[in-house]
This record gives structure tokens, C-alpha cells and sequence, in this order.
């Protein structure tokens, strides 16, 4: 798998909706993610290349229009086709290898 990561922070801000073709039921929703410009890091084994993400979802599914999810999540590339995440949500840690 080959991570190609841009030189410069990016965004995406998307509005859309949703549609249940079986119930006919429609959500709203928002997806907004900010990706920063990678730069360099280190950790106890080797050096690597850290880009962090912020994200943030907004929906009316069973509910009135609001904020649903903001994580941040932080991305460590050691070489070609490894990634280690670092997923920050409500205060909780949670390390996963892809």
C-alpha cells in the first residue's frame, strides 16, 4: 500500500443527505475533516512522518440537527505500507495497527 502524503494541510467540508430508499427516511448530515501539514517525528524505535486529523459529524438521525462526533486522530507513517493510529475521543486513548 503506498501513503502519498500531501505537503500542505487540506480540508474537507461536506453537506449532504442520506436517503433510505426502503423507509423513505432521509438524514442530514455534515462531515467536516481539517488534515495539518505533515512534518517530522520520532518515537522510542525510528523517526517517521506525523499528520494529524480533525473531525467532526453533524446528523438529524432520530434526532434533532447536531454535533454527534470530534475525535482527533493522529497518523504515523514508518515506512511504505505501515501506519500506526492514535485515536483521541472524549478523553480515551486507543493504539491500533493497520
Amino acid at each position: 500500500m503506498l501513503w502519498t502524503i500531501p505537503t500542505v494541510g487540506y480540508c474537507l467540508d461536506a453537506i449532504g443527505t442520506i436517503h433510505n430508499t426502503v423507509t423513505g427516511k432521509t438524514v442530514h448530515f455534515r462531515h467536516r475533516q481539517q488534515w495539518d501539514t505533515p512534518r517530522a517525528c520520532k518515537n522510542a524505535y525510528r523517526s517517521a512522518v506525523c499528520i494529524t486529523q480533525h473531525e467532526t459529524w453533524w446528523d438529524d438521525n432520530s434526532h434533532l440537527f447536531g454535533k454527534r462526533l470530534v475525535r482527533r486522530l493522529g497518523m504515523l507513517r514508518h515506512r511504505v505500507g505501515v501506519v500506526r493510529y492514535q485515536h483521541r475521543h472524549a478523553g480515551h486513548r486507543l493504539h491500533v495497527l493497520a
